[in-house]
């Protein structure tokens, strides 16, 4: 019944493309000609439009390859590329890269512009406390009511909290060393995931963290068999499974970039 999709990805794991290079007439209905000039060389002389309205019809014998590229997923159509223009890009791959990662880390932000670059945690959590109430955010709610997220009260710049439903908020706990941190997702067990981390020479160090209550802190990154270089500093979300949507570094596959995975509740 689908034997007719078109897809460059072949059952056997191949890409597949095509190329061709167009032939064509085009029948020439102009009925008026508006000659102009498009400016004036550094000689003086003047340079006409003429090229815009040939005679007769217009013939392309000659025209550029173009790659075919059917979508991995058939849906989308067919992209078309200029051969030429690949092969233009093809001598610099690093045309082709993502954009490196910009830091998205606001107590870098401070320590950068309010602070000097070994400022302690104190200093920064003392501007952190000062800052207007909308920064102390609820991330995530569950089926119940209970909320989790960040807050600049705690014990740190800011640090994971949780607050059950018709309860007061309350920290939670961190990982080793950890002095901040936030808490994304909560299912409807209560089970939470988020990050915490700390300074090291400068620099913040993420970690991927499960807290299966309110009274623990589970670093996933101990928890998962990895053994590759990889490291989760991220756990982003966490359904009633307890399956854990996470991110991290995966040098096998992508040396400088994030890497989406899914951790599998047993």
């Amino acid at each position: 019944m689908h034997d007719n999709l078109r897809t460059c990805v072949a059952p056997d794991g191949r890409f597949v493309f095509g190329v061709h290079r167009p032939r064509y007439m085009v029948k020439n209905l102009r009925q008026t000609t508006a000659a102009d000039s498009l400016g004036t060389f550094e000689d003086g002389q003047q340079k006409q439009n003429d090229a815009n309205f040939p005679d007769g019809n217009v013939m392309e014998l000659d025209g550029d390859w173009i790659y075919e590229i059917p979508n991995a997923f058939p849906f989308r159509g067919t992209t078309y590329i200029l051969k030429r223009w690949a092969d233009a890009k093809a001598q610099d791959r690093d045309a082709f890269a993502l954009p490196e990662r910009p830091s998205l880390s606001f107590t870098d932000l401070i320590r950068r512009h309010l602070l000097s670059a070994d400022a302690g945690d104190n200093q920064v959590a003392k501007i952190f406390r000062q800052l207007p109430g909308a920064i102390k955010l609820a991330l995530a709610v569950n089926s119940t009511g209970d909320v989790v997220g960040m807050s600049a009260e705690g014990n740190g710049p800011f640090w994971p909290i949780l607050k059950p439903a018709g309860e007061e908020m309350q920290p939670l706990p961190g990982t080793q060393k950890a002095t901040w941190g936030y808490a994304v997702g909560i299912n409807d067990n209560g089970k939470m995931v988020g990050i915490t981390g700390y300074l090291f020479k400068g620099k913040s160090v993420e970690t991927a963290v499960l807290w299966p209550d309110a009274g623990s802190a589970i670093d996933l990154n101990k928890e998962v068999s990895l053994g590759r270089g990889e490291e989760l500093e991220s756990a982003n979300g966490i359904n009633n499974s307890g399956d854990i949507l996470a991110s991290g570094i995966f040098p096998v596959i992508a040396e400088l970039d994030y890497v989406a995975c899914l951790l599998i509740a047993e």
